[in-house]
């Protein structure tokens, strides 16, 4: 499986290791406002005082998304160290080591994985773990 960002090894992580329930909003597709419901975002958007934020838009072509935000396992250490906690019960103790400026992880005896961000190695080792291989495009260390 190739991964094309942080947000989306994030999401991986937190649906397939830590089952996590991501924080749900509603965002629109120009001024990226984020709102907590799909009807408030609809109605904030139909409002002129929102639209003075960008007159430029044509906001009848405004398309509102529903966002699932997880916890930021791909840049914050402790967070990532959540699923190696979760991890070495069931696969073994995590080996991490430093070779040239990139970072390598693998979990008991399973076959590792690169980067040149720790949690971002400890993440793609953590889904290889539980059987899931994953490159991150936007590291280009496999």
């Amino acid at each position: 499986m190739r991964i094309n960002s942080p947000s989306a090894l994030d999401e991986l992580i937190g649906e397939q290791i830590m089952k996590e329930t991501p924080e749900v909003f509603w965002q629109d597709t120009h001024g990226l406002f984020s709102f907590a419901t799909e009807v408030e975002a609809r109605n904030a958007l139909r409002d002129p005082y929102y639209q003075r934020f960008l007159p430029d838009v044509d906001w009848s072509q405004t398309i509102i998304r529903r966002v699932k935000s997880y916890r930021p396992y791909t840049t914050d250490l402790p967070t990532a160290w959540l699923a190696v906690e979760k991890l070495i019960p069931l696969c073994g103790p995590i080996r991490i080591t430093r070779v040239a400026g990139t970072w390598m992880a693998a979990f008991g005896d399973r076959p590792g994985s690169r980067s040149r961000s720790i949690c971002v190695a400890i993440c793609i080792a953590a889904l290889s773990s539980v059987g899931h291989e994953v490159v991150m495009e936007a590291d280009r260390i496999h």
